[in-house]
């Protein structure tokens, strides 16, 4: 079961990817004064998704006592 630590560390480096989404897709932007309200919108959705599918993973994952 020494998958379970793997996937667990796979849903922790997919938070990782979604908060570089929302710094790179929104915070930069607004720093440059080239904010869109579609490429926001779009970060935003990308960055749910990605928390929601890492939740899963870092869920299942968990720690192998709990079975």
């Amino acid at each position: 079961m020494k998958y379970r630590k793997g996937l667990e560390e796979v849903g922790k480096a997919i938070i990782n990817i979604g908060v570089a989404v929302i710094i790179f897709a929104i915070i930069q932007p607004i720093v440059n004064g080239k904010f869109s309200a579609t490429l926001t919108l779009g970060a935003i959705f990308i960055f749910i998704l990605l928390e929601a599918i890492s939740f899963f993973i870092v869920s299942y994952g968990g720690e192998e006592n709990e079975l």
